[in-house]
């Protein structure tokens, strides 16, 4: 059985960031939007990983606040 490829957050980058737009120029500023991208997104992961793990020790978490969420539930 063979696995699927899975690209790098690196090439997926460069094909984001090289991608010309619809005239056929490439944006250098799209490297830096991805960047911000990817960086929020690994925040939400941080932040549903540390509720998750919260809400299965039962009480024991329950007085400390989420210290990856911006905004507290």
């Amino acid at each position: 059985m063979t696995q699927e490829y899975t690209p790098t957050d690196s090439e997926i980058r460069a094909q984001y960031a090289n991608d010309p737009d619809s005239e056929g120029v490439v944006d250098e500023r799209r490297g830096a939007v991805f960047d911000r991208w990817l960086v929020a997104h690994d925040a939400q992961i941080r932040a549903d990983a540390w509720d998750e793990g919260r809400q299965s020790t039962g009480a024991v978490l329950n007085n400390h606040s989420n210290p990856y969420r911006k905004e507290q539930k």
